[in-house]
């Protein structure tokens, strides 16, 4: 999916700051707790998915956007996150996860705006995603917010 990037006003939301490389445990521990359980849930464990952060972070999609990407946080910790890198020289929204505890409150559309408005000012037209057509919730999000499919890419 694809959405034209332009300026988005942003509403009252927890705090917010980018992303850290340090944060890669708690960004692990957060996906995990965001995918159990949901179609994208594919067994993973604890280690698996700090690894996954790290390895982003690091630079396995892309060049990692540590500007553009954004933790969420409440009292508790995470509760949702923005990972961007750049893939094929566009960006690419490679996760956004919100803990369930945070589910319906804005979160995640806080996330995508904040992180449009970054790549947006530093020069970016679109952002891409990818997203699992069976993950409902996902989809719905996605196109209220004005992501358009650009393409269907068929899984293993």
């Amino acid at each position: 999916m694809r959405i034209a990037l332009e300026p988005r006003e942003l509403a009252d939301a927890p705090p917010h700051r980018p992303v850290e490389r340090a944060d890669a445990p708690a960004l692990g521990r957060l996906m995990l707790a965001a995918y159990r359980g949901t179609v994208d849930d594919e067994g993973e464990t604890l280690e698996d998915a700090v690894a996954e952060v790290g390895q982003l972070l690091d630079g396995s999609h892309g060049p990692f956007l540590y500007d553009a990407s954004f933790v969420t946080e409440d009292e508790d910790g995470p509760i949702g996150s923005s990972l961007v890198a750049i893939r094929e020289s566009v960006p690419l929204l490679c996760y956004l996860v919100v803990h369930p505890r945070a589910h319906r409150r804005g979160v995640g559309s806080q996330l995508i705006a904040r992180t449009g408005n970054a790549l947006a000012a530093a020069g970016h037209p679109e952002l891409d995603l990818f997203v699992t057509e069976a993950n409902e919730p996902a989809v719905g999000l996605y196109r209220k917010l004005g992501f358009r499919l650009v393409e269907r890419v068929e899984g293993p």
